[in-house]
């Protein structure tokens, strides 16, 4: 197990781009009603599902006449499904992991979403057989920014955790590798650029700039 080593990848925001589209819906949603969703309490919600409060919750306090939450959250999904037809794999994704199954590295997902979400959007794009774990919400009894999904998705790679690298795009998730005792590299998305990180090791613009002699940690006897 000590040779083995190990890229997880987050999921919503850091393969896919889920995030924006979501917010751009959110957003409009706002202003329908002549309010504005900040780009600080949206970050509140990126890469977890613990909170104690909800995009809809928000804006039913600062506007009158609003509908029903189920209401509201149709007319969301049919405006998050219209702009996701725009999104592709976030640029470098590809390509990194080709490199790394020549490399021999080990690849999971590690994500706070549901299985079926991660999987379906993984099977459109041909990526599913590319990683050895997926650890999502289904899986854990806490997600981001507890630790438990990536230890998760190590034990099932039979990875050490300092023989790994997280990728992230959030704050939650960076917190979560970061307890979790692994590597992180943060490439952050549009939404996300502007949110406070704590802990991490990299920052990347893009992971066309990723680089597997710097950024995946080294292991004894390689």
């Amino acid at each position: 197990m000590a040779c083995k080593r190990a890229i997880v990848f987050d999921f919503d925001g850091t393969i896919l781009d889920t995030e924006t589209s979501l917010f751009r819906a959110w957003v409009s949603m706002y202003e329908r009603y002549g309010a504005k969703l900040d780009e600080q309490i949206w970050g509140y919600f990126i890469g977890t599902t613990v909170t104690d409060t909800s995009p809809y919750q928000i804006l039913r306090d600062q506007t009158e006449g609003l509908p029903d939450e189920a209401v509201i959250e149709t007319q969301i999904k049919d405006m998050y499904r219209e702009l996701m037809k725009e999104e592709q794999l976030r640029p470098g994704v590809g390509a990194l992991i080709e490199e790394a199954k020549r490399r021999n590295l080990e690849l999971a997902v590690a994500s706070s979403s549901p299985y079926e979400w991660v999987k379906r959007h993984l099977d459109e794009w041909h990526l599913t057989p590319c990683f050895g774990a997926i650890a999502t919400a289904d899986h854990v009894k806490q997600v981001k920014p507890d630790p438990a999904l990536y230890r998760l998705a190590l034990a099932q790679l039979g990875v050490e955790a300092t023989a790994a690298v997280a990728i992230e795009d959030s704050p939650n998730g960076a917190l979560a590798a970061k307890r979790a005792n692994m590597c992180c590299v943060i490439v952050p998305n549009p939404v996300t650029a502007l949110l406070t990180f704590g802990e991490h090791d990299h920052r990347l613009d893009s992971l066309e700039l990723f680089d597997f002699d710097v950024h995946v940690p080294s292991v004894p006897n390689e």
